[in-house]
């Protein structure tokens, strides 16, 4: 919707939030592991594990077969690769597919087959030397992959992968952008894109509603109708139970908000600064607070790379990470999930569990890591959506603007709050400095900062001096005590800890700015 909002100062056109690339994976519980093969290929009738390839091998040709069909009959190239590496050829495989669609002039439908020998984990038979007999075994082997691509009536660009040999897992891609055009395009309304992104949009109302529908799909009937395209053997595999078709997860999802500004200069004159933030005021502790943790022992990660496109500033936990990258006239804060179990929620159903348990004040619910399973998959947009707004919220104050300037004045004077008198703060001392990037540091983000947690970060090693100790606690207090008067810092309710306010926000990135570019050199107390 149109947005009054401004970024680093500059007013935001709209703001625009929905999924972008969707990986989704389907595996059969019937060929999830050794005993329910063996339970799945008996409803083909007997099975001997010594003619095991020759159980399998038909398997197989009925789907290179029934995809082969498909190609012929539509009139649609079956090419086999001879290396899963394209790129190394310059040319990916969505770039081979893309030039047969553009050539031939495909709009809609089938464009074309695609097969390649890749690695994958599969089943193969293996001798047992303690029992001296065959047995089935999960094993990385590599093996026929097709991958389909079509330009579906409503998702438009997408593909299909499925596995030639047991256990036939299939992987969808789509894109959730492009979704989102196809919506605006049957409901006629006008908008700009470039590449994947839509740079204008004459009805942005429109668009936020397109956007929640796609949070809320039943993805499950929509995989399910392609697994049946690509798999002929599925419903013999599953003996005609529903129950017992594909279960998908989601194996990846990109979730981007867009803001959207005038024009490109506009954009190019942003990008600077969010560079030089990245540089110095943000570390790795950061990467923790933009995804929603609290520090631990995970690996963490700040990239910032030059693109042909432009500068990516990317901040990675483990398999999730959360990004920034401009386009045209659009600056897009991104997330990537790809482990969907390092995020932990509270389940709708443990709260109906509370509710109706008449001693439910002795129950707390308790936090349980977010599902791979497209169930959840609504929860991965509120997930990545909080991620989004953190990094914009901390990126937002760090242009050093007219009213910092103020701001940073007004600490030069002190004052009086409440009949109390309030210090003055020298924004120049390398003590005060210290103490900004102790309360601006990543980790205190979520939780805010207590007394203890500056006294860690400014003293290091605690002391055993009881006198010392309470030195520090005062000192520490004092200095609270002063930020909390000249608005820089607020006290979160029912706690001893605090919070950095959005003024405060923008003059210690300021400050820190200053120290760390303009004047990166100690000045004496």
């Amino acid at each position: 919707m149109e947005s009054e909002q401004t970024f680093l100062g500059k007013p935001v056109k709209a703001s625009i939030t929905t999924f972008d690339r969707l990986i989704f994976k389907g595996h059969l519980p019937g060929l999830a592991y050794p005993a329910a093969v063996m339970g799945t290929l008996a409803t083909f009738g007997q099975v001997l594990l010594k003619d095991w390839k020759a159980i399998v091998r038909p398997l197989s040709a009925r789907i290179h077969d029934h995809l082969e069909r498909r190609c012929h009959d539509h009139k649609r190239p079956f090419i086999y690769l001879s290396s899963a590496h394209t790129h190394r050829d310059a040319q990916s495989k969505e770039a081979i597919a893309r030039n047969i669609a553009k050539s031939r002039g495909i709009t809609e439908g089938l464009v074309c087959v695609l097969r390649v020998l890749e690695p994958a984990s599969s089943f193969d038979v293996r001798g047992n030397r303690d029992t001296h007999r065959l047995e089935i075994v999960r094993r990385r082997r590599r093996c026929l992959h097709y991958y389909v691509y079509l330009i579906d009536r409503e998702f438009g660009w997408m593909h299909i992968r499925i596995q030639g040999w047991l256990p036939f897992t299939v992987q969808v891609y789509v894109n959730g952008r492009e979704w989102t055009c196809r919506q605006l395009d049957k409901r006629g309304i006008g908008y700009r894109r470039s590449d994947n992104k839509i740079i204008d949009v004459d009805d942005m109302n429109a668009l936020v509603r397109a956007t929640r529908r796609l949070e809320r799909m039943n993805w499950p009937r929509v995989l399910d109708r392609w697994a049946k395209a690509v798999n002929p053997l599925l419903p013999r595999l599953t003996g005609g139970d529903k129950n017992r078709g594909y279960y998908w997860v989601t194996d990846q999802c990109e979730y981007a908000t867009d803001l959207l500004f005038k024009d490109r200069k506009t954009v190019e004159e942003l990008m600077p600064d969010l560079r030089s933030h990245a540089h110095v005021s943000l570390s790795v502790r950061d990467c923790f607070k933009f995804l929603g943790k609290r520090p631990s022992k995970a690996e963490a990660v700040v990239d910032i790379k030059r693109r042909p496109e432009g500068w990516r500033i990317k901040f990675r936990v483990g398999r999730n990470s959360v990004k920034v990258y401009d386009h045209a006239n659009i600056i897009r804060f991104e997330t990537t999930i790809n482990h969907p179990g390092a995020f932990r929620v509270v389940r709708h159903e443990d709260m109906a569990a509370q509710a109706d348990n008449k001693d439910s004040r002795a129950i707390k619910p308790k936090k349980k890591p977010v599902r791979k399973g497209v169930r959840d998959f609504w929860l991965l947009a509120r997930i990545a959506g909080g991620c989004n707004q953190r990094m914009i919220a901390s990126c937002d104050s760090i242009r050093t603007t007219q009213a910092a300037i103020d701001d940073l004045d007004t600490l030069a004077r002190p004052k009086t709050v409440k009949g109390r008198h309030v210090p003055r703060i020298n924004a120049l001392d390398p003590r005060t400095v210290d103490l900004f990037k102790a309360i601006a540091d990543g980790a205190n983000c979520m939780r805010g900062f207590a007394n203890g947690d500056l006294q860690a970060r400014l003293y290091g090693r605690p002391t055993k001096d009881q006198k010392e100790k309470r030195r520090r606690i005062s000192r520490i207090g004092r200095k609270i005590a002063c930020m909390r008067g000249h608005g820089l810092i607020a006290k979160i309710s029912n706690a001893n800890r605090y919070r950095i306010t959005r003024r405060g926000r923008s003059v210690i990135h300021a400050v820190i700015r200053f120290h760390d570019l303009e004047y990166a050199m100690p000045i004496a107390a």
